[in-house]
């Protein structure tokens, strides 16, 4: 995934050119090797990954974007070493807890 706050500058581009924003699909690739090109450990290369996600997953509403999916594990993912299975796998639980909490206050306030 792009790192730089340039991708919601890309977004309300893609928006401004489209006349119907029904789904966008995005594959979320490229988190380790960012990492590792900036001397980062994969996992925090990951964790940068799921940052910019979670940015696109706010602004997608404000661009028309009514449904957005992350591809964000593949089969070749399975592959690799379990540490860094686990830290995606972790970044995942967090990010679903964080938002099931949130979805609970808001729904009880």
């Amino acid at each position: 995934m792009l790192m730089e706050n340039t991708i919601v500058d890309r977004a309300h581009l893609v928006a401004a050119d489209t006349a119907v924003k029904v789904h966008v699909a995005l594959i979320c690739d490229g988190n380790g090797r960012w990492a590792t090109a900036r001397g980062l450990s994969r996992s925090e290369g990951h964790r940068a990954g799921s940052e910019a996600a979670r940015r696109i997953i706010r602004c997608a509403p404000h661009l028309g974007i009514h449904t957005l999916t992350l591809f964000a594990l593949s089969s070749a993912n399975w592959q690799r070493p379990p540490a860094e299975v686990d830290a995606i796998l972790g970044i995942l639980e967090e990010y679903l807890r964080r938002r099931l909490h949130t979805a609970s206050k808001k729904a009880f306030a």
